[in-house]
């Protein structure tokens, strides 16, 4: 998983894609519905923690995948071709949300991960259950094709508030197999439960966090 923090970067690369596409901070906003101060702010570097959400609003607008403006990598984007890949939003039933429509993650279509894209879902972190790994509005992709906690690793599961990001694994209990369900922050209790218990939604793959 990686972690992209590079403010001067993200203004570089929204102000390189506008001028490509010919539009100012105002024809900006007003396209990817936002407040013309939220991306004032960021233009102009006021804003140090811009929200993730309204990134992929900008992001979509400007053509281009929300992991290229949110990376350290100083490079361009070529948008000569439809050549991004929509990643939807995961939901309790692990299909496309409601709200998928308005808010999709996008990858270059022709980035190489050992895995099927088509399988991949974003989530954004709620809380701080799994601090100091990953904290309140981080984005995650989740390989949904992975439910196996094998390696142990960090999972989007289903419980009594509905969608969590546990780190998995799985242990012997006289003779069978449980899962232990893990909170990186200790403040909160870890537990363990039959497997037939959890509904295990896909493993974390991927992170992002806002600046």
């Amino acid at each position: 998983m990686e972690r992209h923090d590079n403010h001067g970067t993200i203004v570089t690369k929204i102000k390189l894609q506008m001028d490509k596409m010919g539009i100012n901070a105002r024809e900006l906003a007003d396209r990817a519905s936002v407040g013309k101060s939220f991306v004032y702010d960021i233009l102009s570097g006021k804003s140090t923690n811009p929200t993730s959400k309204k990134l992929m609003a900008i992001a979509k607008v400007l053509k281009v995948p929300l992991s290229y403006l949110i990376s350290s990598d100083n490079c361009t984007y070529d948008m000569s071709g439809n050549d991004i890949f929509p990643i939807h939003h995961l939901d309790v039933q692990n299909s496309l949300s409601e709200h998928s429509n308005n808010f999709k993650f996008y990858l270059p279509a022709d980035i190489k991960l050992p895995l099927d894209i088509k399988n991949l879902r974003f989530y954004h972190v709620k809380g701080d259950s799994m601090w100091p790994t990953l904290v309140n509005q981080d984005i995650v992709l989740v390989d949904t094709g992975d439910k196996i906690a094998h390696p142990v690793g960090i999972f989007t599961i289903i419980d009594s508030v509905g969608i969590s990001i546990r780190r998995l694994e799985y242990v012997k209990d006289n003779q069978k197999i449980r899962l232990r369900i893990v909170c990186d922050n200790k403040q909160y209790s870890s537990y363990e439960s039959d497997l037939e218990d959890v509904k295990v939604l896909g493993r974390v793959v991927w992170y992002a966090r806002a600046l």
